[in-house]
């Protein structure tokens, strides 16, 4: 096969989004393929009855129109009050669990629907099933059941090379001390559970790299032997494993978090970690707040869906902030020249006496027809600028109010190497001074800088006391101590914060004035004091290192497991470890967008060469993160 055939074939292996839509669009046609060059597909109206979790694993990919193709004409929670609708087959899409099933079961005695396809995110155990199965006998509803099937897409696919696997407080589940061995595997068990649906989604058997050791071996010993007993019962999941392409087998790289507290406790610079961190983007959709003209009013809330069809989120959600508002700014100015071009250049043609009155008409008419062809799309542009235009704005807001151009750059001092006296000095200033950043903000800071920097209990105990005066909760921070008085090293990376960072987004500020469009302007004029540095993230160069075959320090003592082996455990020392051109990077405890983008340009530097799937068992901002550390210490 030619070297074009190989890489669509390497690029379609780590395509979970696409993979997932076309798994869900199989369930809502009730399992069965559907051939679109048919045409309209002949099928009664369908009511799609689904919990919460699976909610989410929908919403990012399909949209009402989606659903409205497929026949779905209701969609609904499994636990709202619904009304019957007899004459109508219901879809359902929920997790498998004991409430749920028996939610289902009133549904049936309640005779609803007219018949029950039900659908589970992830396989349901036997017990479940045998309590399923009693309360159709129960309902006298057997007939009524038309299906039951495990879809195995227990993940959400946020970016066509990211996924979430939607496993709340992860990190404090598997790091709280005082936390019951059934526990501690009920959440390794969630987490196989929901990587295995990725890569049976995938239908990719990769080699397996894990620290020894922990919760990452956990989940690499589970799921090597899950994949492996789907393998020997002959699973369709991974039919093409024995494929041409099974030379280009994915390597499944578990990372655990406690080994890099860095990225969850830095502040953001780039468009997307913007959003994350201040706005709250959740299942890639975030809410706006406008600043009201009386300090004592409400602004006006919008919300905003950020898709994978906005070119201009594409192109820029891993910016920096600066080069963002610049683009809108270019946007703006672009579509402007484009309206212009509509003008009324034809009057002052007629004003001069040089105008052709037939000829004029002819062109008159051809020009409006011209407009109004590219009315829809020019609205549509107008549309996607103002919310960008409006995200920019209320992102530059809150940057002001957290003065985070003086958090970052102080974190830009501290990670990037060595930090002068005075470097350390202003951090300590900002720590112990209280008036600039919230208390979380001021937190992150103390972590960061006693982390990388280690100061001694005379630096230390001052910056500490002044927080404990500020009101600060440090049990955060009494969690790190503690798990740094147990680790020889904490591997820490850096942030992609501007070189410059003293107060420029308050001059910025009073330059404004409020004008989104000087706002972009005035910026533009600041844009290489705001520049971000990039540097490789520890976990960056782990990833690297593996699919590169190579050596490094932080991956001697890592394990491999490989499911096509009949043999259990880690496989032999001189087995395959590389190199990889696929990578799929599980974050165990909680990943963000930093680390994301971060991986992902690692991967677009290598000009193709290299593809990663970044999944983190859930997506945390800076101040998720701290409360899941509170959980877990005392206070300080």
């Amino acid at each position: 096969r030619n070297s074009v055939e190989l890489s669509s074939m390497a690029a379609a292996s780590l395509a979970a989004r696409e993979r997932q839509a076309a798994a869900l669009k199989r369930m809502l046609d009730l399992n069965r393929e559907r051939d679109d060059a048919m045409g309209p597909w002949q099928e009664p109206w369908k009511v799609l009855v689904y919990d919460r979790l699976c909610k989410d694993i929908i919403s990012p990919i399909l949209r009402v129109g989606d659903l409205r193709e497929r026949g779905i004409t209701l969609y609904l929670l499994l636990d709202s009050e619904r009304d019957p609708i007899p004459d109508v087959p219901a879809i359902y899409f929920v997790m498998p669990t004991q409430e749920n099933v028996r939610l289902i079961g009133q549904d049936l005695s309640r005779r609803l629907y007219d018949a029950y396809h039900i659908n589970f995110c992830s396989p349901v155990p036997r017990p479940l099933l045998e309590d399923l199965a009693q309360l159709a006998l129960r309902a006298d509803a057997v007939s009524q059941i038309a299906q039951v099937v495990d879809q195995h897409v227990s993940f959400v696919s946020l970016e066509a090379d990211m996924v979430d696997l939607q496993i709340k407080d992860a990190f404090a589940r598997l790091n709280d001390p005082a936390a019951s061995d059934a526990k501690v595997e009920a959440a390794v068990d969630a987490i196989v559970t929901s990587v295995f649906s990725l890569v049976a989604t995938l239908g990719a058997v990769p080699v397996i790299r894990c620290p020894k050791g922990g919760a990452a071996e956990m989940v690499a010993t589970m799921l090597t032997q899950r994949v492996r007993d789907q393998l020997k019962a002959g699973s369709p999941f991974f039919s093409d494993s024995g494929s041409s392409v099974a030379f280009q087998r994915p390597v499944l790289i578990l990372l655990e978090r406690s080994t890099d507290l860095g990225p969850l406790l830095q502040h953001p610079w780039s468009y997307r970690a913007l959003c994350h961190d201040l706005l709250g983007m959740r299942l890639n959709r975030l809410t706006c707040e406008e600043e009201a003209e009386e300090p004592s009013a409400r602004g006006k809330s919008n919300t905003y869906n950020l898709e994978a069809t906005d070119t201009f989120w594409g192109e820029h959600a891993g910016a920096a902030f600066p080069a963002v508002a610049e683009a809108v700014d270019t946007a703006l100015q672009a579509y402007r020249t484009e309206i212009e071009a509509f003008g009324p250049g034809a009057v002052q043609a007629a004003a001069d006496g040089t105008l052709d009155i037939d000829s004029q008409l002819n062109q008159s008419t051809q020009q409006l027809q011209s407009a109004m062809s590219a009315l829809p799309a020019l609205q549509e542009r107008k549309r996607n600028i103002d919310m960008h235009t409006n995200i920019a704005t209320a992102l530059l807001h809150k940057i002001r109010n957290s003065s985070l151009d003086l958090f970052v750059g102080a974190e830009e001092a501290i990670l990037g190497g060595r930090p002068s006296a005075q470097d350390k000095a202003d951090v300590e200033k900002l720590i112990a001074d209280g008036s600039q950043g919230a208390a979380a903000d001021r937190l992150r800071l103390l972590c960061l800088y006693f982390l990388c920097c280690r100061p001694p209990a005379a630096e230390l105990e001052p910056l500490v006391g002044a927080m404990h005066k500020q009101g600060v909760d440090m049990r955060p921070f009494g969690f790190i101590k503690e798990m740094v008085a147990f680790q020889s090293t904490v591997a820490t990376s850096a942030p992609a914060p501007p070189a410059n960072s003293g107060g420029v987004m308050n001059s910025v500020f009073k330059a404004v004035g409020g004008s989104a469009i000087s706002l972009t302007s005035t910026l533009r004029a600041n844009v290489k004091d705001l520049l971000p540095a990039r540097r490789e993230m520890s976990t960056t160069a782990v990833v690297s290192a593996i699919m590169d075959g190579r050596t490094l320090p932080q991956i001697e003592r890592f394990l491999t497991m490989d499911p096509k082996l009949v043999q259990d455990g880690p496989v032999p020392e001189g087995a395959k470890r590389g190199p990889f051109r696929d990578a799929i990077v599980v974050m165990i405890g909680g990943g963000n967008y930093l680390e994301y983008q971060n991986l992902r340009e690692h991967a677009q530097q290598s000009g193709g060469a290299k593809r990663v799937l970044y999944c983190a068992t859930e997506m945390l901002s800076g101040a998720e993160f701290l409360a899941q550390l509170s959980k877990l210490s005392k206070p300080s």
